[in-house]
């Protein structure tokens, strides 16, 4: 080892690396072959935001692991986590969970918005 913590080449385990263009240039062409990617309404509404997974997740208090499940659709935002995520994002919960996810989703949402005014509202 070299004192910047770089290693000399008789220090690597199989000499120095070797790069091979063709190799690079098959991968590109794979890569320029693949479908471009679709991202859903939240997905979107991030990107627009300028705000990684990690620093979006911070500012509405969950893991970035949650919003990454919520993003590929493994799971579900609770109501108040739907709603925390629509108001970060300027957005309606019907903009960013409805009509793509679960044909019944938006009325559930809707009646579990509800539940939620209703059981805040003083009597």
């Amino acid at each position: 080892m070299i004192e910047d913590g770089s290693a000399r080449e008789e220090d690597l385990p199989f000499g120095t690396p070797r790069l091979d263009p063709e190799a690079f240039d098959r991968l590109a062409a794979l890569l320029d072959e693949r479908p471009p990617r679709l991202l859903n309404a939240l997905q979107r509404k991030r990107f627009a935001t300028g705000l990684s997974q990690d620093e979006f997740a911070m500012h509405v208090g969950v893991s970035r692991q949650t919003i990454s499940s919520i993003e590929n659709g493994r799971t579900s935002p609770s109501v108040r986590l739907a709603l925390t995520i629509a108001a970060a994002l300027e957005a309606s919960v019907e903009e960013l969970f409805g009509a793509g996810h679960d044909a019944v989703a938006p009325a559930r949402m809707r009646y579990a918005v509800w539940e939620l005014q209703e059981a805040e509202e003083p009597s």
